[in-house]
């Protein structure tokens, strides 16, 4: 039930792979994820991660050869097509690509039509190949309508069927759920990720135990899961969740349904729905239905305890924001490790933090601005619900601002004087604003307002002026070659530093150093 058609295209040449990408209609085609690799050995290591039904491969590259790759895949007795896409029309390799079981031998250049024509008969041996799965795809739709269809009649008729099908078999209905972080919600991860989920369920689940698999959206599949034995059910979704995060290098979850017939895994989904709005998933990677309704009544009748009182009062005799932070993340920890852990109390944890630091800043006559990226701070903030673990790092860069901040001297001449050093101490270095910010544990913003009150002049020209005044003294000191002063000095644009130098000195670098030597041989 879960017949996806992925290809992996291998060639060395970028521009081949990008035509075929750009070219050929994958979709109509019915081929759902298209991976590239440019030698055997990512190839290799492709095949080894995730299905891969189809191969569009080159024979001769650099690192080893297409018909090399076809072999290694008939050894592992990987149930790969193969369409070899060449430009020698050798026998000698035709007659090997043939004994190799290769389904195309294609001599370049080929047009998009040929390609999607040899596509198409590859594509159809898949399919038969998977025919003794006869009626599962006709199943999966049913589950689909069953589960998603908004027509309450499509709905009424798919849960008949399904019951007519399955007569009193319990299934568990259960979501599984990828947290990525800001740099893992692309296309091609949404690919990567689409892939791994199904083929780890094919792995982890015995066969007849993964009923259907139903994406839901980018990072979320329904996994309907049929398994007499509950507890060894109970071992398989511990299983399958670990292994998801290890390949998958992102935090996930398994919210896990109850046992039930076909008709009682629409209250299961309304549950799954709400325990996912509801739960923070903490360092248990299975949540389960039954201990959501437990934590239900029990939160209808006892809200949890925050001593948000006590840390105000110890904030104000000692400041000690590594202790508070700490007695924090310990109160975070009681709560998920007792499963009493929601997203409501995480908002009104968060609430009573903010009005915590809100009002030690404004005591000591600053704001959250003073200190903060507010676009950085908004970033941390909606993040912080998504996991327990993430919660924990929206607390420890809370407070390890505030800690720095609290140990920094805040007067305008201190902090410029203070980047004023760290600037001539790292001409070199990157200076960005974020980097000098770091620095004082103030905002970016802040820091540029600060500078040029006490200085009279903005972070970037005072940096440029410096580094001009270093690469002045290199020239005159020193027999370095410009480019070289132009790296030590922290340009890295050969080009630009000449350019920056001229405009500040009148000259280039190399006219400033004659100019000097021979005022000194005039002396």
């Amino acid at each position: 039930m879960f017949m996806e058609i992925s290809m992996l295209i291998v060639d060395d040449d970028r521009l081949v792979t990008e035509k075929v990408e750009k070219t050929v209609d994958f979709e109509s085609l019915g081929i759902s994820n298209v991976l590239t690799a440019s030698n055997i050995r990512q190839a290799i290591k492709l095949l080894e991660e995730m299905p891969i039904q189809i191969l569009l491969s080159d024979i001769e590259m650099p690192q080893g050869s297409g018909l090399e790759l076809l072999e290694w895949i008939r050894q592992k007795q990987l149930p790969v097509e193969c369409i070899f896409l060449s430009s020698y029309a050798y026998f000698s390799y035709a007659q090997k690509a043939m004994q190799l079981n290769s389904s195309e031998y294609l001599v370049k250049p080929v047009t998009t039509e040929e390609l999607e024509i040899a596509l198409q008969r590859s594509i159809k041996r898949v399919m038969e190949k998977a025919e003794d799965h006869g009626g599962e795809n006709r199943n999966l739709t049913l589950w689909e309508m069953c589960l998603l269809s908004q027509n309450p009649r499509k709905h009424l008729e798919a849960e008949k069927e399904l019951h007519r099908i399955y007569g009193d078999t319990a299934f568990s209905l259960n979501f599984i759920r990828i947290f990525p972080d800001r740099d893992h919600s692309g296309k091609k991860d949404a690919v990567r990720f689409q892939i791994l989920v199904s083929s780890n369920v094919r792995k982890i689940l015995d066969r007849g135990q993964a009923e259907a698999l139903i994406r839901v959206d980018v990072c979320e599949w329904m996994l309907i899961w049929k398994e007499p034995r509950p507890f060894r059910m109970q071992e398989k979704k511990q299983e399958l969740c670990r292994c998801l995060q290890r390949v998958l290098s992102q935090p996930v979850c398994i919210y896990a349904g109850n046992m039930g017939k076909v008709g009682e895994l629409q209250s299961s989904l309304e549950h799954l729905e709400q325990m996912e709005m509801d739960t923070v998933p903490g360092d248990n990677p299975v949540l389960y239905e039954a201990d959501w309704l437990k934590q239900e009544s029990r939160e209808a009748g006892a809200g949890v305890c925050l001593p948000a009182d006590s840390w105000f009062a110890e904030l104000e005799q000692s400041a000690d924001f590594m202790h508070i932070q700490k007695e924090i993340l310990d109160c975070t920890d009681t709560n998920a490790k007792d499963g009493i852990l929601s997203v409501h109390t995480l908002k009104e944890l968060h609430k009573k933090i903010m009005e915590l630091t809100d009002r030690h800043l404004r005591e000591r006559g600053q704001v959250l601005e003073s200190i903060f990226d507010m676009q950085e701070l908004e970033n941390y903030e909606k993040e912080a619900y998504r996991t327990i673990e993430s919660w924990r790092t929206f607390i420890r860069f809370l407070f390890e601002k505030l800690e720095g901040n609290q140990k920094c001297d805040r007067r305008q001449e201190s902090v410029a004087e203070c980047l004023k050093r760290y600037i001539e101490e790292n001409l070199k270095a990157d200076l960005s604003r974020k980097t000098l910010a770091a620095q004082v544990y103030l905002s970016e913003d802040y820091i540029s307002r600060i500078f040029m009150n006490a200085s009279g002049v903005s972070i970037t020209s005072y940096i440029a002026s410096r580094r001009m005044e270093r690469a002045r003294k290199y020239l005159v000191e020193t027999g370095l070659p410009v480019s070289k002063i132009a790296m030590e000095v922290g340009y890295s644009n050969f080009s630009y530093f000449s350019k920056t130098f001229r405009d500040l000195t009148g000259v280039t670098p190399n006219e400033y150093r004659l100019r000097k030597a021979k005022e000194r041989n005039q002396q």
